[in-house]
């Protein structure tokens, strides 16, 4: 990576075009923002970006009382002229990709450029203007806010028709797993905290970087995020956008995310319907009469990856609340998990269903049909919960032990 800065002519200029900023407030008068702009081969639209990005700073510490604003530009790997472009601007600091790297680190690299308290960033297709970041530190500032997105559905909106779609379905989806309303997951333009960035690691290096920054910080119990409505002009050159592709890419990173902050719904929803798909499949068998032996291992292979996704759905629980603390204080279920399971007792309780699963095989061999096939169907799965039950017992103590390894390697647990 070869990073260009004149930051210190950039700083001076600044401070000499927008000298009344000292009238800044004390909550203010010591934050820096940075704005950062990916680009990848955007020549048509990046020297009016840059032009008006520039102009809007003094409009933005005027008006925010921020004590200084700094414009990054990220070159990810451009083939056209922006880099000669970019160079032209001797107040923006640069960082040049000689590859192409990807839309999120790209703008992760720009973040890394500065040590501003408040980082921004937009994209550099002529979509965005740059003095919205005024109403984005407003909202983000007065409101306590840890992130504000500009939402770009609205009236004001040049947005295409199935972009527009994409944006309305992905959005109740996130508002689905998450439980707050937001209006687009995907906007390229947003304010947020440094301090936030430790919150919502890790984050993709692609074009999923906004959908997976919105769903992080959406399901974090922790982060508040505001959306404010904003003008998005048609944007100037050819899009980056690979609607089916990058659409899978949304839906995956969602629903991973998803998984992530709650696994145990995640992963017991997706074995419920993978399960009823089972049902499915053997009601068309059984219409094409097949034969009930072929139908009974069909059921029993959809139930058995049901009840798998609900035991893996349950350790990555269970795993997150060692590593991060409880998701969620109140509620009955996460009060019993973190109250009563823990390793030890789940090799016990693995034990004892086991235990008990034997004296219902045993107790089958004392009855007659159908009572007996009933206990020994029952004893059976007893067996198999005993199994999965230790089994995630150890699973965890394996984890637990490894953290605290990694801990003491960092950490002398001994030292003074």
């Amino acid at each position: 990576m070869n990073t260009a800065v004149d930051k210190q002519q950039a700083t001076e200029g600044l401070q000499s075009n927008c000298f009344p900023a000292a009238k800044n407030s004390s909550d203010t008068k010591h934050l820096v923002f940075t704005l950062v702009i990916p680009a990848l081969n955007e020549e048509e639209a990046l020297a009016s970006t840059l032009q008006q990005a520039l102009a809007s700073r003094c409009d933005v510490i005027e008006k925010t009382g921020i004590a200084e604003m700094n414009v990054v530009l990220v070159n990810d790997g451009s083939t056209d002229t922006t880099q000669q472009i970019a160079d032209s601007f001797s107040e923006v600091i640069k960082v040049q990709f000689e590859d192409n790297r990807g839309y999120g680190a790209a703008i992760k690299a720009g973040f890394r450029a500065t040590g501003a308290n408040l980082l921004g960033f937009m994209d550099a297709d002529g979509t965005c203007d740059p003095g919205f970041c005024v109403a984005l530190i407003h909202a983000l500032l007065s409101e306590n806010a840890d992130m504000a997105v500009g939402s770009r559905m609205n009236s004001q909106s040049a947005m295409p028709p199935l972009r527009r779609l994409g944006n309305i379905i992905f959005a109740r989806l996130v508002g689905t797993v998450s439980g707050k309303k937001l209006t687009d997951c995907a906007s390229g333009m947003r304010v947020l905290r440094r301090a936030t960035l430790r919150q919502l690691h890790p984050l993709p290096d692609g074009l999923h970087f906004t959908p997976a920054m919105t769903c992080l910080a959406l399901l974090h119990p922790r982060l508040k995020t505001v959306e404010v409505p904003m003008p998005y002009a048609k944007r100037m050159g050819r899009s980056k956008l690979r609607a089916i592709e990058d659409g899978f890419k949304f839906l995956f990173t969602i629903l991973f995310t998803a998984a992530l902050f709650n696994p145990i719904k995640s992963l017991a929803t997706f074995g419920t319907l993978f399960f009823l798909l089972g049902l499915g499949i053997c009601a068309v068998g059984a219409g094409f009469q097949a034969s009930s032996t072929s139908l009974t291992v069909w059921c029993g292979a959809f139930a058995i990856v049901m009840f798998q996704a609900m035991f893996v759905g349950f350790v990555a629980h269970q795993t997150l609340h060692m590593f991060l603390g409880p998701r969620r204080l109140s509620g009955f279920g996460e009060s019993f998990l973190q109250r009563y399971i823990s390793t030890r007792r789940m090799v016990y309780a693995g034990i004892f269903v086991f235990a008990g699963g034997l004296c219902m095989f045993a107790l089958s061999l004392l009855f007659s049909r159908p009572w007996n096939s009933v206990l020994a169907l029952f004893g059976a799965l007893a067996i198999v919960l005993a199994g999965w039950t230790a089994l995630a017992g150890v699973i965890l103590r394996v984890i637990w032990t490894a953290n605290e390894r990694r801990n003491a390697e960092r950490d002398d647990p001994y030292g003074i």
